[in-house]
């Protein structure tokens, strides 16, 4: 789940200008790839749901939250007891999203829980490993290399998947739920592996892929875009449970498709000289056009209006943001926790519809009665240099190299091992006005937060 315009994310897109490379995520338009090492060396960060990496070149990632390790790191203990020591390897890209996987020099390997329902990939019913064994393994059997992977997965439908993208072009996806884009199959890697099942039918050469609770998006040589899963994906028609993602409609957005990125119940794209433009159903403000919660994809699809040329775009739970080449950072979306950046009302705590609605309390969301560029960007700083986006927050790597953070510390995402009592989880977590150190972005900027905003990584 990133692209970079005039360039892109490798295996993530730093989205924006040209189209994304082959064998990255859809999410970026400028390359992933700055001409200076930064201070602390770390090249860039990627993340899901409730855990963050942070890569240094050459060397293993760093990650804190849930899942990636087989206990929370970041919320008793600082981010810096995170990093996957040997046996780990120097995995070129991570994806967190119930269980965890990793990409190495073409190889997928996916350590945690299955619960018998597919989402590690290989084939035996495992109920659970651990990243040593699954690098004894030898990684998921796919059929051939791997240059890009992503997964997502929503609590709301029942979904969890990984989907993976081949050098040839193919895309092959494992796990759980009508999203996977395999007519007729729920599951695929519980008592087979991808490689039996095959490639997605796609109708042509994939060359980037994104996957997100709603489903997933891939990029195709031609510069067509073609999506499956959710209904809100593809204009209100589900795509993928009975028939191929190949027989669906190509999404059109009028000017060429740069990046793009999948939400839970909507999706976010980089076109032309860096405009985004959002579709799907959200009733927080995520597709950012005031008074909109449901748009279908379409060439007279008006773009948000975020006051600059997008490089980079992540569609999140409920809410979305956008990196601008100047390194400003735009939210819109659900305020809950902070992740906004803005500082709210306090009504706006508590997570999910049925705790507060855009409508009762305007200040809780952003992009529902006002636009993107109305709110301004998120106070950071530092400019950023790539952006990583979560169910209850984001974080940023700073011009300088280091990280910043705000939104919700659930499960150890503000990395500072202050907040034990956060990691309870999104629907019973704790009230920020009650444990201030479970929140930034709530009642104060990240820039007014100071030091607790910069995540401790050494």
């Amino acid at each position: 789940m990133r692209t970079t315009m005039g360039t892109r994310r490798s295996a993530r897109v730093v989205v924006g200008g040209a189209l994304a490379l082959l064998g990255t995520s859809c999410h970026s338009a400028d390359p992933h790839s700055p001409d200076e090492t930064p201070l602390d060396n770390i090249v860039r960060i990627e993340g899901a749901h409730g855990t963050v990496c942070a890569h240094r070149s050459d060397d293993v990632p760093t990650c804190w939250g849930g899942r990636a390790h087989y206990e929370i790191i970041g919320d008793d203990e600082p981010a810096s007891e995170g990093r996957l020591d040997p046996p780990s390897l120097p995995f070129e890209h991570l994806e967190v999203v119930g269980n965890a996987c990793g990409l190495y020099k073409g190889n997928v390997y996916c350590w945690g829980r299955d619960h018998g329902d597919g989402r590690l990939g290989y084939g035996f019913g495992d109920s659970e490993i651990t990243l040593e064994q699954a690098l004894e393994r030898g990684g998921v059997a796919i059929g051939e290399p791997i240059i890009a992977l992503d997964s997502g997965a929503s609590s709301h439908i029942g979904t969890s998947q990984v989907c993976a993208l081949g050098e040839s072009g193919d895309v092959y996806c494992w796990g759980f739920g009508s999203n996977l884009g395999y007519p007729g199959i729920m599951i695929v890697g519980d008592d087979e592996t991808p490689a039996q099942i095959g490639p997605v039918e796609l109708g042509g050469r994939a060359v980037a892929i994104d996957t997100g609770g709603a489903g997933t998006c891939a990029m195709l040589d031609d510069g067509a875009l073609r999506c499956w899963g959710n209904a809100s994906l593809a204009g209100g028609v589900k795509i993928g449970d009975d028939e191929d993602p190949a027989d669906g409609p190509l999404i059109e957005l009028g000017a060429t498709i740069h990046a793009v990125s999948v939400g839970d119940g909507h999706a976010c794209a980089i076109v032309g000289d860096g405009e985004v433009k959002c579709w799907g159903f959200d009733p927080f403000g995520a597709l950012g056009r005031p008074g909109i919660a449901g748009a279908s994809p379409s060439a007279s699809l008006e773009p948000v209006e975020i006051g600059g040329r997008a490089v980079e775009i992540v569609a999140q739970v409920e809410s979305s943001c956008a990196r601008l080449e100047g390194g400003e950072i735009m939210c819109w979306g659900s305020g809950s926790y902070g992740k906004m950046g803005h500082p709210w009302h306090p009504s706006c705590e508590v997570y999910g519809p049925a705790f507060y609605s855009c409508s009762a309390d305007p200040s809780c969301c952003i992009g529902d009665d006002e636009t993107p560029l109305a709110a301004g960007p998120v106070d950071l700083p530092e400019p950023a240099r790539d952006l990583v986006g979560l169910s209850a927050g984001a974080c940023i790597l700073a011009e300088s190299g280091g990280v910043v953070c705000w939104g919700g510390s659930f499960f150890g995402l503000l990395g500072d091992g202050m907040a034990p009592a956060c990691s309870a989880g999104l629907e019973i977590g704790p009230s920020c006005l009650v444990d201030p150190r479970c929140c930034i972005g709530d009642d104060e900027t990240p820039t007014q937060a100071g030091e607790r905003a910069w995540v401790p990584l050494d």
